[in-house]
């Protein structure tokens, strides 16, 4: 079975050689490499096309093709629209596949996402496996966070009926994908046991900046997710318990927010939590946990999952 795996680069020269080192080193085939431009100006563009010319045969097809419309979303979803292969898997330009990923992935029938913790490396050197808990629950990805970018395989039939990816999200986007594709009761396996790729942290990476420097994309991100929710359809209690879920999320980016000194941006976002769902009893903790996050005390996610 073809699986294509999408690729956005935005200047990222530097870091190209090691992803390109990483996908060749795959052992599944076939597969076809879709690499999305968005319009470099540091010479990505003109390393894909080489890198398409050196490897592209069969078994192992590559494709470059470019994108105007600004963010990553915009070049997902081109190349969504590129990609042949039933399954679809989206990657980071700056970033190391693991070579047998793929491999013990296989087989993907009859599931619609095949899941999967992945490693981040720190510029110190030091490595910590993303957290996740293996299931298919809304409220767990939520809450979590543990569906990033590079955390699934997903079906490409229903990644594009759930309407791909949300090109007007800058920040947050791959959670809120997460969260809309388990709002529809997917077909879901966890490759347990095991953590694949590095992740790397940098200066230049989206995802090393500070919470209070895209306050406002962050917020659109939430937004989102709520609406998702609201839209899915679900039972009266799963509702409530996605957005309890949502409601513990954002408290949780308000405390960083305030350990950041954003304190009026902490606030406007505490506020929007504590509006999303009626707490009740839970009211009272919810409160307590958010203020030992706000002072720095670690696995407040893990205390607001077990009161959700």
């Amino acid at each position: 079975m073809l699986i294509s795996i999408v690729i956005p680069v935005y200047n990222r020269r530097s870091f190209l050689p090691r992803l390109f080192a990483s996908l060749v080193e795959q052992t599944y085939r076939p597969v076809e490499i879709v690499l999305v431009d968005n319009m470099s100006d540091d010479g990505s563009y003109e390393a894909c096309t080489a890198f398409r010319e050196q490897h592209d045969a069969p078994g192992f097809s590559v494709v470059v093709s470019r994108e105007e419309r600004k963010g990553g979303c915009a070049c997902r979803n081109r190349g969504l629209q590129l990609a042949k292969g039933e399954y679809v898997y989206f990657f980071d330009s700056d970033d190391e596949l693991s070579p047998d990923f793929l491999s013990d992935a296989a087989p993907f029938e009859p599931f619609d996402m095949i899941c999967a913790q992945a490693v981040m490396v720190f510029p110190d050197g030091r490595t910590k496996t993303r957290d996740a808990i293996p299931t298919a629950r809304p409220a767990d990805h939520i809450i979590s966070a543990m569906l990033s970018t590079q955390s699934f395989i997903v079906r490409k039939s229903f990644l594009t009926e759930a309407g791909g990816w949300n090109d007007r999200l800058f920040r947050w986007n791959d959670w809120e994908l997460g969260a809309r594709l388990l709002l529809r009761g997917p077909r879901l396996r966890w490759l347990e046991g095991k953590a694949y790729h590095r992740i790397h942290q940098h200066a230049a990476s989206i995802s090393g900046k500070r919470f209070s420097e895209d306050f406002q994309p962050i917020m659109e991100s939430i937004l989102a997710v709520r609406d998702d929710i609201l839209r899915a359809g679900l039972r009266e209690s799963e509702t409530r318990a996605a957005l309890r879920a949502l409601s513990a999320k954002t408290l949780l980016f308000s405390s960083q927010l305030y350990r950041d000194g954003a304190r009026r941006e902490a606030l406007i976002a505490r506020r929007e939590a504590l509006s999303m769902v009626s707490l009740g009893l839970r009211a009272a903790v919810f409160r307590l946990i958010y203020f030992s996050a706000c002072h720095g005390m670690r696995g407040c996610w893990q205390l607001f999952r077990m009161v959700m």
